[in-house]
């Protein structure tokens, strides 16, 4: 049986302008894209039709900032009916803590939830809008992001990894979107050409320690 696990990208929209997003909130404010209640259950449904083929350890929800989705109460609920149904081993909330948003202590506490709490003064980004090839730091090759964090959801479909959201919609590569729930991760070799996670471990050691906490950086050529 093949485990994975899934990242759902519930909307794009957040409240933060974190610089170096991977999800370019900043240069897509207007950008929110929220997925559907069917979409979800229609998630949920794909994963009672691979039990015995894949199955899922960890669902997280991230964003932008899930907590925003304007159904996300609804949809907290549905995810718990189909994680105590068996269909995936646990939940997991990316949020950062927004004054007025929905918090953990707004639902009952259940053993098989985590939220993560993600304020600014704990991030720490990759510079994102730095093409590897425009700074000379060529991909070494497909990173684990997929495997670690999990195939990404969001409403166009699935995608290998989050960081792929704004890289298909940035290089034309939006034919790499799924429809149907994926057994393995495919088209790294087309995304990671433009991404900063694609480049070495030893670079990216590197800039976290010249850069500490979030730095903005220009977009290179390729992507500007």
């Amino acid at each position: 049986m093949r485990k994975i696990n899934i990242e759902i990208n519930l909307l794009l929209g957040c409240p933060r302008r974190c610089p170096g997003c991977d999800r370019c909130c900043s240069e897509y404010p207007e950008r929110m894209e929220e997925m559907s209640i069917e979409q979800i259950e229609h998630f949920l449904q794909q994963l009672r039709d691979a039990r015995g083929q894949i199955y899922v350890k960890k669902v997280k929800l991230a964003g932008g900032e899930p907590v925003m989705h304007s159904r996300f109460e609804d949809i907290y609920w549905l995810l718990i009916a189909g994680m105590e149904e068996g269909l995936f081993g646990n939940l997991k909330i990316n949020m950062s803590d927004v004054d007025g948003l929905p918090v953990p202590e707004d639902f009952p506490k259940h053993p098989q939830v985590r939220w993560l709490h993600s304020p600014p003064r704990k991030k720490q980004h990759l510079p994102y809008l730095l093409h590897p090839q425009d700074i000379g730091v060529p991909a070494s090759g497909p990173c684990e992001i997929p495997y670690r964090c999990g195939m990404s959801l969001d409403a166009r479909g699935y995608l290998p990894c989050s960081a792929g959201i704004m890289i298909a919609r940035s290089f034309d590569l939006s034919h790499l979107y799924r429809s149907d729930l994926p057994e393995d991760v495919w088209g790294m070799d087309d995304m990671c050409q433009h991404c900063i996670h694609g480049v070495s471990k030893e670079w990216k050691q590197k800039w976290f320690a010249e850069h500490k906490g979030l730095t903005k950086v220009e977009a290179s050529p390729r992507w500007a």
